[in-house]
């Protein structure tokens, strides 16, 4: 009989304890659905007020993009002005630099002819430094693709500092899901 009653609370806790698991799991689904619930009804509410706020905010953008337009244009041009004279200073300093490397390395290999073959040398000389002068131009130009370069990040990072005062990455994330309407 003893061991009748302790079969008979052992099957009652086992009972207990399985009853109370399938309680929180029956929960946890109820959770789960009733979330799911809410997120349908508040989606169309948030989708509303984004459209709302967005509406508000692309004309404060397209206003703070005219007004800033002029200024960053004329910062890139006031920069670009404060670095054509070094980089033309530069350029002329490499010019005249490979100027003498390119006559003093002629001379030592055409230095024994030269004296028999004089008018020839001449010519010579003269195109290369046309060549070394057509170089330098293209160098003078990829010099200024490199200050442009290094001046577009500057100007995108402000850009992109104004634009977070102004929410426009929020908008801009908000958008695309706007435009498929949901």
């Amino acid at each position: 009989m003893a061991q009748n009653r302790a079969a008979i609370r052992q099957e009652i806790i086992n009972n207990r304890t399985e009853l109370g698991q399938t309680i929180r799991q029956l929960g946890r689904v109820d959770l789960k659905a009733q979330a799911q619930h809410k997120f349908q009804e508040v989606k169309p509410v948030m989708i509303a007020r984004v459209r709302e706020r967005a509406e508000e905010l692309i004309p404060e953008a397209k206003d703070k993009y005219l007004e800033l337009k002029p200024v960053v244009v004329e910062r890139a041009k006031e920069k670009w002005e404060e670095l054509k004279p070094v980089v033309a200073e530069r350029s002329k300093e490499k010019e005249g630099q490979v100027k003498a490397l390119v006559m003093a390395k002629a001379s030592r290999k055409l230095g024994p002819i030269q004296a028999s073959f004089g008018p020839i040398v001449h010519q010579v000389k003269q195109v290369d430094y046309v060549d070394l002068v057509e170089t330098l131009k293209g160098l003078y130009a990829q010099v200024a693709q490199v200050v442009t370069a290094r001046l577009e990040p500057v100007l995108a990072s402000r850009l992109d500092q104004l634009s977070r005062r102004s929410g426009v990455p929020a908008l801009k994330r908000a958008l695309p899901a706007l435009k498929r309407g949901g």
